[in-house]
């Protein structure tokens, strides 16, 4: 008997596996097959009760007009395999279609010539066998054959002619609409998403609202971030919902889906990355080293969206050459993001450790944590997906797990990306206490970020307090507020700066020679704030 086939599956490119979400593509739910082909299509179907006002499923054979001769058909659930056939040895091995040779060995009767081999009659199963003579003559229009679904579960087809041949088109129609029952479960997954990110958008906004005087730069690229994220998600939702409608792809809803889920991972690299090099906590600016951040988001951005578009308008085919093309330059913008980042985040941790900024120290910290789990679940997921394509040709396997499929390879990555994403928001949410310590705490070897009369030392998108008129005399007062657990710390630090200030005042000429030595002292930040 022939073994089933699910369709063919893309090559597993490992960069572009980690750094980019699923691609919004479809896997066909109607498939040709003739005289000639050697495979059984098997797709997963769900029963009208699993699906909140569902439709009655089935699965139908279309058989062209032009097609002839003596034809069966085979539809069954996978758990019923080994009810087909007879077994003609003692080794175990079976014959599935009744032709001479099956006759001979009396595995069938002639009167089943042509047909293939079920089960007794009495035997209750899914198996489904009907034979039916084609004749272009007689019939101007397809044959149809149709199969009801009388429960979830794995199902296949096949189709064998014993004279003349035939085309017929195999037809998966799930009570939900036309979707496979692979991709179902993304449209409530980006509907329930879209939702979620609205509503964290509307926290935010009115926290930024709230404290908008201490709003930093960092964090006006977080408001751009959630409202990309927000409507990526509503319009992956939408294009999903026209095709599960409608049963065809909407180019525009495609486009549209695929822009901005290019602009959503190259925002989301370009903050991660200014956050890790200590913008807005160690510097207030990135002076140059900022337009090349722009510069590599952009490019990965033009990548991204040529690979995604190639990738999901050949969805189900290998892939094309300019997937591999663009694949290429995609995986290495994404490699130098990634060594980028674990160095900025290194860098700048050492610099808060030499100047003893703890509290500052304990927010990269949970960053750091935050990254290391995330790469900790994509290399869980990496190798499990490995498996997964490696046993996806077992029918037994993918019988039994063709309903986690979707998750495997779309589903946990938006999990995981949402998990990450809402961290770093707590990490840097708006709040009244962003100008706690204030940026002259660390002084920085960059003369370029700091040099009042540098170019880039007026990126005043948010940093409005860049813009004063007498620059020696502004002070860089924008830090964050970091978890809950540390504000006991930050307030105990305080009174000690405090403190410190008081005995320096009693004392002016007690301050030791080598001081000059360490850099620039630090200001308490009460002192700062009033300054402010």
């Amino acid at each position: 008997m022939r073994t089933p086939n699910r369709g063919n599956i893309a090559p597993l490119w490992i960069l572009l596996f980690l750094c980019i979400l699923q691609t919004p593509a479809i896997r066909a739910i109607k498939q040709t097959l003739t005289e000639n082909d050697e495979f059984m299509p098997c797709q997963g179907m769900y029963s009208k009760s699993a699906i909140p006002n569902g439709k009655d499923p089935y699965i139908s054979l279309s058989f062209t007009p032009e097609s002839k001769g003596k034809v069966s058909t085979l539809f069954f659930e996978w758990s019923d395999y080994d009810n087909l056939g007879k077994v003609i040895s003692d080794n175990g091995d079976k014959l599935y279609f009744c032709d001479n040779r099956a006759v001979r060995l009396k595995a069938c009767t002639e009167k089943q010539l042509g047909s293939f081999i079920g089960p007794d009659e009495s035997q209750l199963s899914s198996i489904q066998i009907k034979d039916f003579q084609l004749d272009p003559e007689t019939s101007k229009s397809p044959t149809v054959v149709q199969y009801p679904i009388p429960r979830t579960g794995y199902y296949c087809v096949s189709v064998r002619a014993s004279e003349g041949q035939f085309k017929t088109v195999v037809d998966w129609i799930n009570p939900f609409g036309q979707l496979a029952s692979y991709d179902y479960p993304k449209l409530p997954l980006y509907g329930l998403l879209a939702v979620v990110y609205l509503l964290i958008g509307i926290l935010w906004l009115i926290g930024t609202i709230r404290y908008w005087s201490e709003i930093l730069p960092v964090q006006n690229y977080i408001s751009g971030l959630i409202a990309v994220i927000t409507l990526e998600m509503s319009f992956t939702f939408g294009y999903w919902q026209y095709y599960n409608n409608h049963g065809t792809k909407s180019i525009f809803l495609l486009i549209l889906s695929v822009i901005l889920n290019a602009g959503r991972d190259s925002l989301s690299f370009f903050v991660l990355l200014i956050v890790c090099l200590g913008y807005c906590v160690v510097k207030p600016s990135l002076g140059s080293t900022m337009k090349k951040c722009i510069i590599l988001s952009v490019t990965h951005f033009i990548f991204g969206c040529l690979y995604a578009t190639s990738a999901a308008l050949n969805s189900t085919q290998p892939a094309s050459f300019i997937v591999l093309v663009t694949s290429l330059p995609l995986a290495l913008v994404f490699t130098t993001f990634y060594v980028w980042i674990l160095q900025g985040l290194t860098n700048t941790m050492q610099t808060l450790i030499d100047k003893k900024q703890s509290a500052k120290l304990a927010m990269y910290r949970w960053l750091w944590r935050l990254l290391v789990f995330s790469g900790v679940v994509l290399v869980l997921f990496f190798v499990i997906n490995v498996m997964n394509f490696r046993w996806n040709e077992d029918p037994d396997w993918a019988s039994n797990h063709w309903q986690m499929g979707w998750f495997l390879m779309d589903g946990y990555l938006n999990v995981l990306y949402f998990v990450v994403f809402v961290g770093i928001m707590i990490l840097w949410r708006p709040t009244s206490n962003n100008r706690r310590y204030g940026l002259q705490e660390l002084p920085s070897d960059d003369d370029d970020a700091f040099a009042p009369d540098s170019g880039e030392y007026r990126e005043d998108i948010g940093f409005r307090h860049l813009g004063a008129e007498n620059p020696e005399d502004e002070q860089f007062d924008a830090i964050f507020d970091i978890v809950e657990e540390h504000e006991n710390f930050m307030e105990w630090a305080g009174d000690e700066d405090s403190s410190d200030e008081s005995n320096s005042k009693k004392h002016p000429q007690s301050k030791p020679k080598d001081s000059a030595d360490e850099g620039t002292q630090s200001r308490p930040a009460d002192q700062a704030d009033n300054q402010v």
